[in-house]
């Protein structure tokens, strides 16, 4: 990854009218490129299936503004899983926890919810000047691969999306790693861009310290 530029407030600005207006923004994260849309607005969360064609009875990821909002989202946060989630965000794992009754989405009308705080700085910077949960989907079609360059948004969705800032630090180009969170135990779900042996380092020291 080339060194990080510095965040465009302007750009973000901008960005953050296109989401008020129910418009959809891809822009880079730790992980890959992703398309942002407020987690708030049907219609919004209506175009974004549209515009990535999944069926809309698969739930999408969500990106929390900041730690405060993971109890507000989800539900039964158990002690143990809040040091997790302190221990992983700002990062690339998503916990898949059990939705709060009390915040409902298109993006996620189930049970469950997947959560994530990302890292990069531009992600980060538009999740602060919104304050609220965005999408966090993969930029691309419906089990396409996912996009890592603004070029390749450009490709696939033209004009149909606001390109947030698309020079600077780029996507690493692998996936979250996703832990379910719903059960007894952490599971891994998908294994990607933070290890499995890190996951599992992780885990460990969280069961030590709940046993201490």
């Amino acid at each position: 990854m080339t060194a990080v530029a510095e965040v465009d407030q302007g750009a973000t600005e901008q960005a953050a009218r296109v989401l008020s207006q129910g418009g959809i923004v891809a822009l880079p994260t730790d992980t890959q490129y992703g398309l942002a849309a407020l987690a708030s607005n049907g219609a919004a969360m209506m175009k974004l299936f549209h515009l990535k064609r999944r069926p809309d009875d698969q739930a999408l990821p969500i990106f929390l503004p900041d730690h405060s909002w993971l109890g507000r989202v989800a539900t039964d946060v158990s002690p143990n899983i809040q040091r997790l989630a302190q221990a992983v965000w700002p990062g690339a794992v998503t916990l898949v926890l059990r939705r709060n009754p009390q915040w409902y989405s298109l993006a996620a009308p189930y049970e469950t919810v997947a959560l994530r705080i990302p890292a990069h700085p531009v992600a980060r910077a538009l999740l602060d000047k919104v304050g609220a949960p965005l999408t966090g989907t993969s930029a691309n079609r419906h089990q396409e691969p996912a996009a890592t360059t603004p070029e390749a948004v450009l490709e696939l969705f033209g004009s149909t999306v606001e390109i947030l800032q698309p020079s600077g630090l780029l996507p690493a180009g692998k996936p979250s790693t996703i832990l379910d969170c719903t059960g007894a135990e952490p599971q891994v779900l998908r294994s990607g861009l933070v290890g499995e042996e890190d996951i599992r380092a992780l885990l460990a020291g969280e069961t030590d310290r709940a046993q201490t």
